[in-house]
């Protein structure tokens, strides 16, 4: 059964992901994030889509971004996990 919320729910979480993970003339930009007192840049996202690269309109999706700290030192990697709640 489709629901008609889950387009615009996994339109979100994709719009959150471009956001970490902007494109810009088909090359992803490295995005810098001031967190904890250092520096961090996205160095990986994604999410699951159909067969054919659309956005699944029968579920909820999830998507990750990876942040990992520009000069390489401490803590070399944060995973986060975006979705969007049932509202429940």
């Amino acid at each position: 059964m489709m629901k008609k919320y889950y387009k615009a729910d996994n339109e979100l979480v994709k719009q959150v992901i471009d956001y970490f993970s902007p494109e810009s003339d088909g090359r992803l930009i490295r995005k810098e994030f001031e967190i904890g007192g250092r520096t961090w840049v996205c160095t990986g996202s994604g999410w699951m889509t159909n067969h054919g690269g659309s956005l699944p309109t029968d579920a909820r999706m999830k998507g990750e971004i990876e942040l990992t700290q520009s000069d390489g030192t401490r803590h070399p990697q944060i995973t986060l996990t975006i979705n969007v709640g049932s509202g429940h």
